[in-house]
């Protein structure tokens, strides 16, 4: 045998009785699980109008001879695979226009993935896509997670909810520790193309000979708010009416005289369908389920209330189990939180 073999032997040798005596490197963790694909669809409800779905979140499709009518957006990456959809699906039917049923970045995002196409909303879109001042206190939904009360976020009072803790390190630009109104503005809204036009109380968008209608129903969710009704007396609601889901959250934001009038307008209107940016597909005589869960909801706090229980308590034996199959109802004790909140603040 050569002196090269048993060079190599020897070293081979030496470097197995080196590592004997060293202490075994821990495994490297295991990655975490990738999440789910999400699921999206297109589904026709009626004739030419089309429902589009990304996860929890609806819009509406309607193609017409002339081109397509986009309701809502949702989100950048979503609306990336719409495109592709209604390219495969309607060949040489561009894409005309985008309409927003209110400003919110979870529903108004990703009109930017349709250059071409006129974004249309409500007048008072433009105002409140307007940063807000770098000293701003945080509103609206995220104002219900500051429990300290200082007008910030910080990572202890969020890191537990599903939607702001995942997104702390982006929301934290300058990594200090806390977020503040302009920082979560500029995450947000990052995708919220502003509107192109805009109408003040309503509006008739026509194209291909079909019509869409705007209404302006405004509101304390956010005042640039529309309902919209497609052909086919199709009404589209979002995120103040919801049929067969839980409402989202705390609950920040309700008030019963509103909710009635909004009912009421839909009502009015006569569809012969409603679908939502999320929860069912429904009729009217589904906005009176929707009407009894809050009073189901409010008066078994009530109850809870006058029988001298805690929030805990209320939220462990207030189950409302009639509404065990609707969307969302992991959301019930945040619900009935408040609504605990606004009722307990009154006395």
């Amino acid at each position: 045998m050569s002196k090269t073999f048993f060079a190599a032997a020897l070293a081979a040798t030496l470097l197995v009785a080196a590592c004997a005596g060293q202490p075994k490197t821990a495994a490297a963790p295991a990655a975490p699980p990738a999440p789910p694909p999400p699921e999206r669809s297109i589904t026709q409800l009626a004739g030419d109008v089309y429902r589009w779905q990304d996860n929890q979140h609806f819009g509406v499709v309607l193609v017409t001879s002339d081109g397509i009518v986009i309701a809502d957006p949702l989100n950048k990456a979503a609306s990336e695979w719409l495109k592709g959809e209604l390219a495969t699906k309607f060949p040489d039917k561009p894409v005309k226009y985008v309409l927003y049923s209110h400003k919110d970045f979870d529903h108004a995002s990703g009109a930017a993935t349709f250059p071409d196409a006129r974004v249309i909303s409500q007048e008072d879109t433009k105002k409140l896509l307007v940063p807000p001042a770098a000293d701003a206190p945080i509103t609206g939904f995220a104002a219900g997670l500051d429990t300290n009360k200082d007008g910030k976020l910080q990572k202890a009072e969020v890191e537990s909810n599903p939607f702001f803790g995942p997104q702390w390190d982006n929301y934290d630009a300058d990594k200090n520790g806390e977020v503040t109104a302009l920082e979560l503005f500029k995450v947000q809204f990052a995708d919220v193309r502003p509107p192109d036009g805009t109408f003040k109380n309503n509006y008739t968008l026509t194209l291909g000979g079909q019509s869409v209608k705007l209404i302006h129903v405004g509101g304390s969710h956010s005042s640039d708010m529309s309902f919209m009704v497609f052909p086919g007396d199709i009404l589209f609601v979002v995120d103040v009416i919801s049929l067969k889901r839980v409402p989202f959250g705390g609950l920040a934001d309700y008030d019963e005289a509103e909710l009635n009038g909004l009912i009421g307008k839909a009502k009015a209107l006569n569809p012969k369908m409603i679908t939502g940016g999320h929860g069912s597909v429904g009729t009217v005589a589904d906005l009176a389920d929707l009407q009894q869960y809050y009073k189901d909801l409010i008066d078994g706090v009530k109850a809870g209330i006058a029988a001298g229980q805690s929030l805990e308590q209320i939220q462990a034996s207030l189950t409302l189990d009639k509404y065990k199959d609707w969307a969302n109802y992991q959301m019930r004790p945040q619900n009935i939180a408040g609504i605990y909140a606004k009722l307990t603040a009154k006395s």
